[in-house]
């Protein structure tokens, strides 16, 4: 089975990165960069938020509610209105106050500014939780499959990019403590779905 970031690669073309990077106003080597540390950036954030039973369980309720795969279907659409598929919403459960940082770190890492990489994460929250949520439905996994699901996929970014994974560790670590674990409970009763 394709692991979570190979699957949403598939959908992005060379045509659908063409239309990120001209709504954006970068080059498409800067797309990619970019879109390379945000897709394990969130995969790393759901996994952390769903490692507690009550996230996990909001996660699932979102993902059957909102979240059925359907926006892959119309990526151009999410590409062109983006605030039509509550990508900023999406991003305030998922990403909470540790949002400002994400953007500085794909900005650091890509060479966007962070302006561009917020408006970047707003359109790829939405695809990552319809790729989310056509797995869920294809391997019908259970809360506590989808948590376990999450957390393999983090670690087969773990070890396939080792360097993005640490500085994305590092910023989830609200209290830079090293260890992201207790500062789940901030997260935890968050709710996934599509409204603020």
């Amino acid at each position: 089975m394709n692991s979570m970031t190979e699957v949403i690669a598939q959908y992005f073309s060379a045509g659908i990165a063409s239309q990120i990077s001209q709504r954006l106003g970068i080059d498409e080597t800067t797309t990619k960069r970019a879109v390379d540390v945000a897709i394990p950036l969130l995969i790393a954030a759901l996994a952390r938020n769903s490692s507690q039973p009550q996230g996990a369980q909001a996660l699932q309720e979102a993902i059957q509610q909102d979240h059925d795969g359907s926006i892959l279907e119309n990526l151009t659409g999410l590409i062109n209105n983006p605030q039509a598929y509550s990508g900023s919403g999406i991003l305030g459960h998922v990403l909470g106050s540790t949002r400002v940082n994400a953007e500085s770190e794909i900005a650091r890492q890509s060479g966007l500014n962070p302006a561009s990489a917020g408006s970047l994460l707003e359109i790829l929250a939405p695809v990552v939780m319809g790729t989310l949520g056509k797995q869920q439905q294809e391997q019908s996994l259970s809360t506590d499959q989808l948590a376990s699901y999450l957390n393999t996929e983090r670690t087969q970014v773990q070890q396939s990019a080792p360097d993005i994974m640490d500085a994305i560790s590092s910023l989830l670590d609200t209290n830079k403590d090293g260890d992201v674990t207790d500062d789940l409970g901030k997260f935890a009763a968050r709710v996934f779905g599509r409204g603020q």
